[in-house]
């Protein structure tokens, strides 16, 4: 109620899509991993280094955890998925009374660049900077809550709406119920859609 929140592309790229967001969720399963190596390894008595800011994948692991085919077309989506994650940010214009106080952009990847590519020029392996908010969120958590995580057949979704409904039910879950009307489901969903073709989707 006191905030404004807006999801902005790059002019040439555009927004990241649902689809695009699969990588975001490799990159913080990535570091929810090494969080827990990094806390089970300080129960031990030992002094690990904190997980690093960067992501070093290789694209047929991306490919291979997003549950996607390894074809040459693959392989050149993923460029064009990483050039629209970095520059999709959530800007977060806090309000008090109607005036604007503070503005916060956060990018969904910090940025990336291509480490090495195969003798087809595919590209072979991936370098992602972990943006800070994602990185502190994840790493300072209280060592108390479990992270949430995602069924693998998640990927299998091939609905773009049913993939943020399935998010939402997750995010919601271990509640006693969470009630949404369809107008509020539309809303959340930033669905460019009429409502009344939205409805028959959701449906």
């Amino acid at each position: 109620k006191d905030s404004l929140i807006t999801i902005e592309g790059g002019a040439e790229s555009g927004l990241a899509t649902v689809f695009d967001y699969d990588i975001f969720l490799n990159m913080v399963s990535y570091l929810a991993e090494e969080v827990r190596d990094y806390r089970a390894e300080e129960g031990r008595g030992h002094r690990p280094s904190l997980p690093a800011k960067v992501y070093r994948p290789s694209s047929a692991h991306i490919l291979k955890f997003c549950r996607r085919s390894d074809g040459g077309k693959a392989y050149e989506d993923l460029e064009a998925a990483l050039d629209r994650l970095t520059k999709t940010t959530i800007k977060i214009t806090n309000l008090a009374n109607g005036k604007r106080r503070e503005v916060d952009s956060r990018p969904l990847i910090g940025g990336y660049r291509v480490v090495s590519r195969t003798g087809t020029n595919k590209v072979d392996q991936v370098e992602i900077t972990i943006p800070d908010w994602v990185y502190l969120s994840i790493v300072k958590a209280d060592k108390t809550l479990p992270l949430l995580t995602l069924n693998q057949d998640y990927f299998l979704i091939s609905s773009g709406l049913g993939r943020f409904l399935y998010r939402l039910a997750r995010k919601a879950a271990g509640k006693t119920e969470a009630r949404y009307s369809f107008k509020e489901l539309h809303k959340r969903s930033g669905s460019t859609q009429e409502f009344r073709f939205f409805q028959r989707d959701l449906k």
